[in-house]
C-alpha cells in the first residue's frame, strides 16, 4: 500500500473461497501473544454471505494491533466492496 498525503494506492488481495463462501478473502493478521502472521485456517476472513449477499467478517478483533494488519483489513472489506459491485452491475 503506497500513499500520498490523502490519496492511498491498494493492491486488492486475491480471492480465496472456501466451502462454505464462496466469495472470500482470508486476511492474515498478527497474534497479540506471539506476534507472527495468523495463516491459513486461523487467518482472518471478509466474505459474502449466502443468506443475503451482505459484506461480513470473521476472527477480526476489535482492536488492531498494527499498520499492516489495518491495511490487510481495509484492502480485504474494498476487495469484497468490489466483488459485490460488479454483480450488481452484471
Amino acid at each position: 500500500m503506497t500513499n500520498n498525503n490523502r490519496v492511498v494506492t491498494v493492491t486488492l488481495p486475491e480471492q480465496t473461497p472456501s466451502n462454505y463462501y464462496p466469495a472470500a478473502w482470508k486476511v492474515p493478521l498478527t497474534c497479540s501473544m506471539t506476534g507472527q502472521k495468523l495463516t491459513d485456517f486461523r487467518a482472518s476472513e471478509v466474505n459474502i454471505r449466502n443468506t443475503d449477499g451482505r459484506i461480513s467478517f470473521s476472527g477480526i478483533p476489535s482492536v488492531i494491533d498494527n499498520a499492516d494488519d489495518a491495511e490487510a483489513i481495509a484492502a480485504a472489506l474494498l476487495a469484497a466492496a468490489r466483488y459485490l459491485r460488479s454483480k450488481a452491475n452484471g
